[in-house]
């Protein structure tokens, strides 16, 4: 089981030390209403039944799938009424993809061994509350950057909160997310929906021709190859039969 951490001890039991100490998976029943909905990373919920079936998993998921995978500096505010605010950091040991593994990463990157790296990464949750006090909504997103670290931190993340979606599918989602979330940001939101949907693929149609023509090109070069060794055996039959 994982460990929570909080940036300063709790001193008192006000509603949002009460909601921050639940997070980021929040399964007391007792804390949901019923019309409870949920937008977070590749999920949307609606009702207690869904979204507290969603955090059982997760709670159950991350920890399993994400090695030595922590929760720490957890931190909440309520700066109006009935609104809880909320920003914590996980932590957890990543496999290097093969394209940053050729990168020179900083010398002060946590490295572990064998191809992997300690990484880390924010997110950030807002509450709304009902008269009750019961969580009514609840809003959450990975708050970081793009960077090679943050990059591979916010694909784990996302790989490891798949549910009863097929691997190949989520990996797609997973994969075309963080990819429109990145371009998003490097336009700085600048471009449309439909611009960044034609720029995603756009990019995965040159990616598949490139793997196609270097196919082709392996495919003619294996046969040249064939071709010669057949030859060059030919001739060495027609000499020993000379």
């Amino acid at each position: 089981m994982f460990g929570v951490t909080f940036r300063a001890q709790p001193e008192s039991q006000s509603v949002e030390v009460q909601l921050a100490q639940n997070l980021p998976f929040m399964i007391d029943r007792s804390l949901i209403a019923d019309n409870v909905s949920y937008e977070g990373p590749l999920a949307t919920l609606h009702g207690s039944k869904e979204y507290l079936e969603a955090m059982q998993q997760w709670q159950e998921l991350l920890p399993e799938r994400l090695e030595d995978f922590k929760v720490k500096e957890m931190e909440a505010w309520q700066l109006e009424p009935g609104l809880i605010t909320a920003r914590w950091r996980v932590a957890f040991v990543a496999p290097l993809p093969p394209s940053p593994k050729l990168l020179e990463l900083p010398e002060d990157v946590p490295k572990v061994p064998g191809a992997a790296v300690r990484v880390e990464t924010t997110l950030r949750a807002e509450l709304t509350l009902d008269a009750e006090g019961k969580v009514l909504r609840h809003e959450e997103a990975i708050a970081a950057g793009f960077g090679v670290l943050d990059a591979v931190a916010r694909y784990e993340l996302l790989t490891a909160r798949r549910r009863e979606v097929g691997p190949v599918s989520w990996y797609w989602r997973v994969l075309k997310e963080t990819s429109l979330e990145e371009m998003a940001f490097y336009t700085n939101n600048q471009a449309t929906t439909e611009e960044l949907e034609w720029r995603f693929n756009e990019m995965v149609a040159r990616n598949f021709l490139y793997g196609a023509v270097l196919g082709v090109l392996f495919w003619i070069t294996l046969k040249i190859t064939i071709a010669a060794r057949m030859a060059n055996l030919l001739e060495e039959r027609a000499g020993g039969a000379l």
